[in-house]
């Protein structure tokens, strides 16, 4: 019996250390720019400081993704795998007017890239297929 008290207390008691070193390191440290912060705020010069509240949605909380496009949305910034999509969409549109095989080589070369690139960079939900020269060439009838 005395053997399990004392294993508990000796649980107990390094537990206890373990977050008084480590509550003592973050009481104790503090970086320059932190320290200007601290004693800016406790001499009240942030008191007139006037900015723009964020409004935040309860869903955005646990969606970090959908809360992160929604301030680029919000700001006029689009990820890059969405300036790509817009590429991709544009590239394939200019690929029906052209009608011999080396543009469209280059035109397929420059999309499947693209795709790759957007399949890296964007959620996986959003993922793209590329184009088959042989079979989009077999559909356009051009040999």
């Amino acid at each position: 019996m005395k053997n399990e008290q004392f294993e508990k207390r000796n649980k107990a008691e390094n537990i206890m250390m373990g977050d008084q070193s480590t509550s003592r390191f973050d009481q104790y440290y503090e970086d320059h720019i932190t320290s200007i912060v601290r004693r800016a705020e406790k001499e009240g010069q942030f008191e007139g400081v006037k900015g723009k509240t964020i409004q935040f949605d309860s869903d955005m909380a646990y969606n970090p993704e959908k809360a992160l496009n929604k301030v680029l949305k919000d700001n006029g910034v689009l990820p890059r795998w969405m300036e790509l999509k817009k590429e991709i969409e544009s590239l394939r549109k200019d690929l029906e007017i052209f009608n011999d095989e080396a543009n469209i080589k280059k035109t397929i070369d420059l999309i499947n890239k693209k795709v790759m690139d957007h399949n890296l960079s964007c959620p996986r939900t959003s993922h793209l297929g590329g184009i088959n020269l042989q079979s989009y060439l077999n559909k356009r009838g051009i040999k």
